[in-house]
């Protein structure tokens, strides 16, 4: 979906992950956002001749909350961990220029 944008100079990406597919091989979320990421830069570097930079900043938006209930936690947890690469906060060592919002308090209730 993105390729078709990648011969554009880009100053930086924002990332929504989503939630239906949270459960999906969670424990390496970690491996695979952060090579997700590494790809990214790496194709817009080369395809537009160098004139993207290298390390341009990633935000991601943590996931927040499905339900207004204080007494369900659910799986979230988990994957916002590794959201943060298994450090907890971003900007870390791991992933250089990367950073979060996090819009914990806006949850989504459904649809009416």
């Amino acid at each position: 979906m993105i390729h078709p944008f990648t011969r554009m100079t880009i100053k930086g990406v924002l990332w929504y992950q989503g939630e239906s597919n949270t459960g999906w091989h969670a424990n390496f979320y970690r491996c695979m956002f952060s090579k997700m990421i590494e790809y990214w830069r790496s194709t817009w570097y080369i395809r537009t001749n160098t004139s993207t930079d290298i390390h341009f900043p990633f935000g991601f938006v943590q996931l927040a909350t499905r339900v207004n209930d204080t007494s369900y936690v659910g799986d979230f947890p988990e994957l916002r961990w590794h959201q943060t690469f298994d450090i907890g906060y971003v900007p870390n060592s791991y992933v250089p220029n990367v950073f979060m919002a996090v819009p914990i308090d806006l949850r989504d209730d459904g649809a009416p």
